[in-house]
């Protein structure tokens, strides 16, 4: 949800500049965009999550102490 929200005032941020300085984010201060990079991290991100179903060794661990 978090992800989703910041992602949401990004996207904002982009639309309507104006409203920059009243959004809880810094915003870029050059012209220049990375959505190539943004896309190939996304993609990377989310298939380690769905691989993992979002455990992390912690969680796993804990998990298996409870059994």
């Amino acid at each position: 949800m978090t992800l989703l929200v910041y992602f949401a005032v990004a996207i904002l941020n982009n639309l309507e500049p104006e409203i920059g300085s009243l959004l809880p984010v810094a915003a870029n201060p050059s012209d220049e965009t990375h959505w190539a990079v943004v896309v190939v991290m996304v993609s990377v991100v989310v298939t380690i999550h769905a691989i993992t179903h979002g455990a992390t060794p912690w969680s796993r661990r804990i998990r298996a102490s409870d059994t």
